[in-house]
C-alpha cells in the first residue's frame, strides 16, 4: 500500500517519463532525479500529506546539491582529492561515533543537572547564526542563478 500511495504522489508532482518509463522529478544540467531515488529515501509509515511534504522537500534539497555541485566542480580538482576523501570520510565516521557518545551521555546525565538545557546566546552562538544565514543566502542566489540559465529542470 505504501509503494502505491507514493507512485501516485510522485505522479502529482511529476508527468515526465523518460524511454524506460521512469518517472523524472527534477534535472539540473545533465543529472536526473528519478522516482526510484526519491522512493528509497520515503520514510515508512506517513501519510499523504506527510509523503507529499517530503517528496517536495527532498526534490528541493536534491536540486539545491546538485546545483551546489556543479558550481564547485568548476574548481580544479586537487591532486591530492583521494586523500581528501578518505580523510573527510575518517572524519564523518569520527563525527557520528561522537554525536552518539555525546546523546546516549546527555541521555544519561539529563535527569542530574538540569541547568544545561538552558541556552545560552553568546557572540560565538550570534556569529554562527550569521554564518548560517550567509550560507543560506548564498544557496538561494545560486539557485536562481541555475533556474535563470535554465539548468534546472522540473518537469
Amino acid at each position: 500500500m505504501r509503494l502505491f500511495q507514493c507512485i501516485i504522489l510522485v505522479s502529482f508532482i511529476s508527468c515526465g517519463l523518460t524511454g524506460n518509463k521512469e518517472v523524472i522529478l527534477a534535472q539540473v544540467g545533465d543529472e536526473k532525479l528519478d522516482q526510484s531515488l526519491l522512493l528509497a529515501q520515503l520514510p515508512q509509515g506517513l501519510n499523504a500529506t506527510d509523503s507529499l511534504a517530503f517528496c517536495k522537500a527532498f526534490i528541493q534539497q536534491w536540486v539545491q546539491d546538485e546545483v551546489l555541485k556543479l558550481e564547485a566542480e568548476k574548481i580544479t580538482a586537487p591532486a591530492d582529492l583521494d586523500i581528501k576523501v578518505e580523510r573527510f570520510k575518517n572524519q564523518l565516521l569520527v563525527q557520528e561515533l561522537r554525536e552518539k557518545v555525546i546523546a546516549e551521555g546527555i541521555g544519561e546525565n539529563q535527569n542530574s543537572n538540569k541547568d544545561t538545557n538552558q541556552i545560552d546566546m553568546s557572540e560565538e552562538v550570534l556569529l554562527e547564526s550569521k554564518k548560517w544565514k550567509i550560507w543560506q543566502q548564498y544557496q538561494i542566489e545560486l539557485l536562481k542563478k541555475y533556474e535563470a540559465e535554465g539548468l534546472i529542470k522540473k518537469p
